[in-house]
């Protein structure tokens, strides 16, 4: 007999991911459009600033500016519509295959799992998976030449603020990513408590009767209010993680603004860089905090989606009719003719 192997999630999101992956790699080619956009905008302001000192033509540089930010804008608009398209198709596709796997399930497979549980994973479980199977895969992507053509351009600039820059960054970003197998354990523990929940709640409206009749209303209550608190305490941590990871990025975001400014500012002063160019600069400075809140949110959406779509896989895996004996069928009735 062969031994049943734990399911690799990121397989299991590939196989998601894998009848959209022309529109998805067209949304990510939009995307590192937009990126190469915004990339060229700080330089094009460096050129404006240089024209007031040379006292040059100022209509072809903002014409060229104006057209960068309004193709970037346009982009991006473009990008988010196909993701969201993508992203609903992702959940469409995940939600009929549950169903039809739940429907066509043995019997006896059925009876140990709770309906309320297949409910939840059915409806929440496949939302869960809507971020993690596009947009995050996307602004992972972009998110990073975001990051590394940002870096790059700072290089061009200015060797000494990079540094600076980079220090600061490095250190801010391996403390928010200290945080983030702590925060999948706790989306994963709160999903599972929702579960629970569906399957309690089931449950109790289904022998509603019963529950009245033992007089048990407080009794079951309590059950599910323990539940509905656990929940709550797991989701409250999962928040108070979330703010964390988010701060200590835009902390570090900060800290180099504040480094750029008094260093930038003496670099100035001592002749060795130009105020333009200390422009463009702090404009790469202050763009760092989207491609890292964008890599920060895109880990976090793909641990959800991870521990979202391990759930679905134990569903669409239920053992299926065709797959054994058929559990017996009730006989039928027979019809009596209706009395005239």
């Amino acid at each position: 007999m062969s031994q049943s192997r734990t399911p690799v999630p990121w397989r299991l999101l590939v196989r998601h991911v894998r009848p959209h992956r022309a529109a998805i790699g067209a949304a990510l080619a939009l995307g590192l459009l937009a990126t190469g956009a915004e990339l060229v905008a700080p330089l094009v302001t460096r050129s404006v600033l240089g024209s007031l000192d040379g006292g040059a033509s100022l209509a072809g540089p903002l014409a060229l500016l104006v057209s960068v930010l309004v193709v970037g804008t346009l982009l991006g608009y473009v990008q988010n519509v196909l993701l969201g398209t993508v992203a609903e198709r992702v959940i469409l596709g995940a939600r009929r295959g549950m169903l039809d796997r739940l429907v066509h399930a043995r019997v006896d497979a059925l009876g140990a799992r709770s309906g309320g549980e297949m409910v939840s994973r059915v409806t929440s479980d496949t939302t869960l998976i809507r971020e993690a199977s596009t947009t995050s895969l996307v602004y992972l992507v972009s998110g990073g030449v975001s990051l590394v053509g940002s870096l790059a351009l700072m290089a061009y600039l200015d060797l000494v603020l990079l540094a600076a820059t980079a220090v600061v960054v490095v250190v801010g970003g391996a403390l928010a990513l200290l945080l983030m197998p702590t925060l999948a354990r706790v989306q994963r523990d709160v999903q599972e408590q929702l579960g629970r929940l569906g399957g309690r709640l089931e449950g109790v409206v289904r022998a509603s009767r019963t529950v009245k009749a033992a007089r048990a209303e407080d009794r079951e209550l309590a059950r599910l209010d323990a539940t509905v608190t656990e929940a709550g305490r797991l989701g409250v941590r999962a928040v108070r993680l979330e703010a964390a990871a988010d701060t200590l990025t835009g902390l570090a975001v900060n800290v180099v603004v504040l480094v750029v400014l008094g260093l930038g500012a003496a670099r100035v002063a001592s002749g060795a860089m130009d105020v333009p160019t200390l422009v463009a600069y702090l404009l790469y400075v202050f763009g760092l905090s989207a491609p890292v809140m964008m890599l920060t949110m895109s880990v976090t959406s793909l641990q959800a989606g991870l521990a979202a779509v391990v759930r679905i896989d134990e569903v669409t895996s239920l053992p299926q009719e065709a797959d054994g004996p058929r559990a017996p069928r009730p006989p039928r009735s027979r019809a009596r003719p209706a009395d005239r």
